[in-house]
C-alpha cells in the first residue's frame, strides 16, 4: 500500500510541476498577444465560469470518495457512481441555465457575455471529471487524473502555439475557444481513464437526491466559501473598474494560483500520519503538529524571499513590460501564498481531526470579509488593493484554523527554529538583493535563476549549520509516517 501510495505522489507531483510550467508558457502567450485590456476580458469570463462551477461543486467529489472506500463490491459501487454523477448533472444544468440567465444582468461589454456563453460548456467539461476524481482517489490512482489534466494543459499550449505562431490571431474570442478545446481534450481522457475502473452509467434518484445533497452540504459549503473568497475579486475588479485593472490583477494572480497546489500536496501527504496522531495522547499530537508548523515555517520564509524579490522579473517574462505595472500585486500575492502554507498543513490538520463544521465560519467569515473589503478597497486602490484583500483574508482564515488546531493539540513556535530560519531568510534576502538591485527593475531569466540558487544555497547552508537536529526530527517523522 505504502509503495502504491508513493507512486502515485510521485506521478502526480511531477504532472503538477509539468503542467504549472506549461500553464505560465501558455499564459505569457495570451498575455503578450492580448494585452492589458483584452487580456482583462479574458480573464472576467473565466472567472465568473469558474465561480458558476462552484456553484456546482456542493463537495460531491469527496463525499464519493469516502463513500465508495466504504465499500468493495462492485456493483454496490457503480450504483453510489451512478447516484453521484446524476446529481452532479442536475446541479450543474441548473447552475449553468441560471448563470447564463444572470450574465446578461451585468453591465459587461456585448463581447464579454458572449464569451461567457460560448465557453459555458466549460463548466460541464470541468465538472464532470471532478466527479472521476472520486473514484480514482477511492482506489488510489490519482495519477490518472493528473495524467487527463496534463494532456489538457498540453493540449492549450498546443493550441495557443498555434494561434499565435501560425495564425498571428488577435481576438481573445479565439483564445476564450481554445480553453474550452483544451477542457474538452481533458474530459476525453479522464472519461476514457475511469471506464478502467468503474462502469460507466447514470441514475437520476430523486429520492437519492435530498440525501446526498444533505451529506455533501457542510463540504460544499466550505468549498464555496473557500473557491469565492478567490474569485470574488476578479468579478467584483471587473464590476469596479476597467478592463485593464482586471488584466493586471489577473497575470499575477495567475501565476500565484498555479502555484497553490504545492501546499496542498505537501501537507496532504502528512495527513494519514496526523489521522493516526489523533488517536493518540494529545501531548504526543501537539508535539507532531509542532514540528509541522515550524516545518511550514521553515519552507515558507525562503519562498516569500525569492517570490517578492523576484516578482518584476517574473512578471516581464511571462506577460512583458506592459504588465510590469503588476508587480507590487504579485509581491503582495507571494506573501499570500506563504500565509495559505499554513492555511494548507491547518486545513489537512483539521480534516484528520473530523472538525470540518468547526472550520465552516473560518471560511465564510473570509468570504463576508473579502467582499467587504474588496467594495470598500478596490473602488481607491484597484487591483493593489484586491491583492491587499486577498492576503488579510487569508490571514484571517488561516488564523481562525490555527485556532481551532490549537484547541486539540497545543502546537508551539520552537523559539530556536524561529530565530534561524529569520536569520537565514536574511542573509538569503541580503545577498540577492544586492545583487539584483533596485528589485523594480527585471533581471535576465539566467541571471534570476542563478541569483535564486546563490540564495537558496545560503538558506539551506545556514539553516544545517545552526539546526542539525531538525532534519533528525524530519527523517523520524518521516519514517513514523511509513
Amino acid at each position: 500500500m505504502f509503495k502504491k501510495i508513493s507512486i502515485n505522489t510521485i506521478v502526480v507531483s511531477v504532472g503538477k510541476v509539468v503542467g504549472v510550467f506549461a500553464s505560465w508558457v501558455t499564459l505569457g502567450l495570451i498575455t503578450h498577444t492580448l494585452g492589458k485590456e483584452s487580456f482583462g476580458d479574458y480573464s472576467t469570463i473565466f472567472a465568473y465560469l469558474l465561480t458558476l462551477q462552484a456553484f456546482a461543486d456542493f463537495g460531491l467529489h469527496t463525499v464519493l470518495t469516502r463513500e465508495l472506500s466504504k465499500h468493495t463490491e462492485q456493483e454496490q459501487k457503480n450504483k453510489i457512481f451512478r447516484e453521484f454523477l446524476g446529481v452532479r448533472l442536475i446541479l450543474v444544468m441548473v447552475v449553468l441555465a441560471i448563470g447564463l440567465c444572470a450574465i446578461f444582468l451585468f453591465p459587461y461589454d456585448s463581447h464579454i457575455k458572449i464569451g461567457v456563453v460560448l465557453a459555458s460548456l466549460s463548466v460541464v467539461l470541468m465538472s464532470i471529471p471532478q466527479i472521476f476524481l472520486g473514484v480514482f482517489q477511492s482506489n488510489i490512482t490519482s495519477y490518472k487524473y493528473s495524467v487527463a489534466e496534463l494532456a489538457g494543459r498540453l493540449t492549450h499550449l498546443g493550441i495557443v502555439a498555434v494561434l499565435v505562431f501560425v495564425f498571428a490571431a488577435t481576438s481573445f474570442l479565439l483564445f476564450v475557444g481554445a480553453f474550452v478545446g483544451s477542457l474538452f481534450i481533458f474530459f476525453v481522457f479522464a472519461l476514457f481513464l475511469v471506464r478502467k475502473e468503474i462502469t460507466l452509467s447514470i441514475a437520476l434518484p430523486p429520492k437519492q437526491l435530498k440525501p446526498i445533497l444533505r451529506s455533501t452540504l457542510p463540504i460544499g459549503i466550505a468549498i464555496f466559501f473557500s473557491v469565492m473568497y478567490f474569485r470574488s475579486d476578479t468579478i467584483m475588479l471587473s464590476l469596479l473598474q476597467d478592463s485593464e485593472a482586471v488584466g493586471l490583477y489577473s497575470v499575477g494572480y495567475k501565476i500565484f494560483e498555479a502555484l497553490l497546489f504545492f501546499p496542498a500536496m505537501l501537507f496532504g501527504l502528512f495527513l494519514p500520519a496526523l489521522s493516526r496522531s489523533v488517536q493518540k495522547a494529545r501531548r504526543e499530537l501537539g508535539s507532531e503538529m509542532s514540528f509541522l508548523v515550524n516545518l511550514a515555517l521553515v519552507i515558507v520564509l525562503p519562498l516569500v524571499v525569492c517570490g517578492v524579490l523576484f516578482s518584476a522579473s517574473i512578471i516581464q517574462v511571462i506577460g512583458g513590460s506592459e504588465f510590469l505595472p503588476a508587480t507590487t500585486t504579485l509581491q503582495i500575492l507571494f506573501g499570500s501564498l506563504g500565509v495559505i502554507v499554513f492555511g494548507a498543513l491547518f486545513g489537512n490538520a483539521i480534516i484528520a481531526m473530523n472538525a470540518q463544521r468547526e472550520a465552516l465560519w473560518a471560511y465564510g467569515a473570509g468570504f463576508v470579509f473579502n467582499i467587504i473589503a474588496n467594495l470598500i478597497v478596490i473602488p481607491r486602490y484597484s487591483y493593489e488593493g484586491a491583492a491587499y484583500t486577498t492576503l488579510a483574508t487569508e490571514i484571517i482564515v488561516t488564523g481562525i484554523l490555527a485556532y481551532i488546531v490549537y484547541r486539540r493539540a497545543r502546537f508551539t513556535v520552537w523559539l530556536r527554529v524561529g530565530v534561524v530560519s529569520v536569520l537565514a531568510a536574511f542573509v538569503m534576502g541580503y545577498s540577492m538583493f544586492s545583487l539584483i538591485h533596485p528589485v523594480s527593475i527585471p533581471v535576465a531569466l539566467l541571471s534570476m535563476v542563478g541569483v535564486a540558487g546563490l540564495g537558496l544555497a545560503l538558506y539551506v547552508g545556514v539553516v544545517s549549520v545552526l539546526l542539525p537536529s531538525f532534519y533528525e526530527k524530519y527523517s523520524v517523522f518521516a519514517e513514523s509516517w511509513k
